[in-house]
């Protein structure tokens, strides 16, 4: 998002808008809350990338347990038969016999410990793991979670405020998160099927998240 953007994003907001918003700062958050929005789709329960990852824990798991065989007294004469095999139809170069048990076995820890990174680089992003309303797991749709969680602690460290929507004398939500979010909503044009959320949606998105 742009200076123009984040002034727009500031127009709407109104007098609640401080004068030494760090406004750089503000455009990234808001990005960055508008990534989370659509990684939270993509996370869904019928997501492949939902089942990507179940097989990738399946897999770490399956991984670590290898890896800990590599100990075992067994081991050296199981892997110095298997490697010395699958080196040879592999025709590496600079094949030796008499290293490949040491060979697998470092590729296979190499390969364990990759999959084991990557997993806990999702943990440290919030895209896996225990936390009761990660990616995976949350009870809240995407755009539930962008107005009531991602965009509201945005608004909340940068304009200094509780976010609440209020109600004008005719019954329609309005107040300055309000238009907060429906400023970001058009500046990053995001719609459902094609068309834009309306007020009454993000009303209720905001009052789902809060219950």
């Amino acid at each position: 998002m742009d200076a123009v953007a984040i002034q727009r994003v500031l127009d709407e907001i109104g007098l609640t808008a401080p004068q030494n918003i760090d406004r750089p700062d503000l455009a990234d958050d808001i990005d960055i809350a508008v990534m989370h929005f659509k990684l939270a789709g993509e996370f869904g329960r019928r997501s492949p990338w939902k089942q990507r990852r179940d097989y990738e824990v399946r897999f770490s798991k399956a991984a670590h347990k290898l890896k800990a065989l590599l100990h075992d007294e067994h081991a050296e004469w199981l892997f110095f038969e298997v490697g010395d095999a699958y080196y040879r139809r592999s025709n590496s170069e600079g094949y030796d016999p008499s290293a490949s048990f040491g060979r697998l076995r470092d590729d296979i820890r190499r390969l364990t410990e990759a999959i084991e990174a990557d997993l806990q680089k999702s943990e440290r992003n919030g895209l896996s793991g225990g936390r009761k309303r990660d990616f995976l797991k949350s009870e809240y749709s995407p755009f539930t979670r962008l107005v009531g969680e991602f965009l509201a602690k945005v608004y909340q460290k940068h304009i200094g405020k509780t976010p609440s929507i209020s109600r004008s004398r005719d019954g329609t939500p309005n107040g300055p998160y309000f238009r907060f979010v429906m400023i970001v909503l058009e500046l990053e044009q995001i719609t459902h099927n094609g068309k834009s959320y309306t007020a009454e949606s993000i009303a209720s998105a905001f009052r789902d998240a809060k219950s």
